[in-house]
């Protein structure tokens, strides 16, 4: 059975392999500002990036510090999230996730 790091990883690519902006409807957008028009710019969040999907499809990446989880959200041209799929971070982590001190920081360098 492929565990859930391998599904995802399939899905939308190693982390950090994706872009670091977004060209959405002829406009170019950072990740950051794409992260605060889907109401998820705060604090706790580390973008990570902006993988590759389906055309007509939009995706970001990032960790969600609070969760501890590795968060893709994919939307449509007009920012309509369509799907979101997380994963927790000691898929990618395995034991180090047990000796790791937690905030809402990553030990992960994105």
């Amino acid at each position: 059975m492929a565990s859930l790091r391998e599904d995802f990883e399939r899905r939308y690519g190693l982390l950090s392999s994706g872009a670091s902006s977004l060209s959405i409807g002829g406009v170019t957008w950072e990740i950051e500002d794409v992260m605060q028009r889907l109401g998820f710019g705060f604090e706790g969040l580390k973008v990570i990036d902006a993988p590759r999907v389906e055309a007509g499809r939009f995706a970001v990446r990032f960790f969600d510090g609070e969760e501890r989880r590795i968060v893709c959200l994919e939307m449509d041209s007009d920012f309509n999230i369509l799907e979101e799929h997380r994963v927790h971070i000691a898929e990618w982590l395995g034991d180090a996730y047990f000796e790791t001190e937690w905030q809402v920081n990553c030990p992960m360098d994105f």
